[in-house]
């Protein structure tokens, strides 16, 4: 398996929570909600308005990811940081101390001392090759050091300085569906659209 690099930004995408939560009727019939891991990002990118040539060059992408042999590497189009991070782009985000699969939250360090708040909810981060959003925001300490709460969980077990990406937050996703293609007439007219899943795994 190889991680591939979309060569193109789309023209348009969305991001999509998907949660495996499971929702059940008790047996005193109320209604309940059993909180499960496993959630994780769907991804739809439309690529619209493209030149025959880049047309070619998306078609041989995705004969080169093979359908879910290989992975799609996506990064955030024109991504900024909503934080006050966002004045400090030079710096090294660390994970501090070993964090569990299943974690909702992470510890991290390298952050510019007394922020607030140092990421914003809504901001995207990558933990090795995990997308993931902060769900609430976060401020740092006097150490440059903070708590920030994530969705999704953390997929797997890192351990302490693991690389946190804040500047350019990616995520590795695998084909979920056909990538669909129209090719009218007129070359200007044609579209691709992809849907892509997290790789939980990755």
């Amino acid at each position: 398996m190889t991680i591939e690099t979309l060569p193109q930004d789309p023209t348009s995408y969305d991001l999509i929570e998907q949660w495996v939560d499971r929702t059940f009727v008790a047996g005193n019939g109320s209604v309940q909600t059993e909180g499960r891991t496993g959630n994780h990002w769907i991804l739809s990118a439309v690529f619209a308005g493209r030149t025959p040539d880049q047309l070619r060059e998306l078609r041989g992408f995705l004969a080169l990811v093979r359908g879910q042999r290989n992975r799609v590497k996506f990064l955030i189009p024109g991504y900024t940081i909503a934080g006050g991070m966002s004045a400090h782009l030079a710096n090294t985000v660390q994970l501090v101390g070993a964090h569990t699969a299943g974690a909702t939250s992470i510890s991290i360090d390298g952050l510019q001392a007394s922020l607030t708040p140092a990421f914003k909810a809504g901001d995207y981060l990558t933990i090795n090759n995990q997308l993931v959003e902060v769900s609430a925001d976060a401020n740092s300490d006097g150490g440059g050091a903070a708590t920030v709460s994530i969705w999704p969980e953390l997929h797997q077990a890192y351990a302490d300085n693991t690389s946190v990406e804040y500047v350019a937050p990616f995520g590795v996703f695998l084909q979920q569906a056909p990538a669909s293609r129209n090719r009218p007439e007129d070359l200007t007219m044609a579209r691709i659209q992809i849907t892509l899943m997290q790789d939980v795994l990755a």
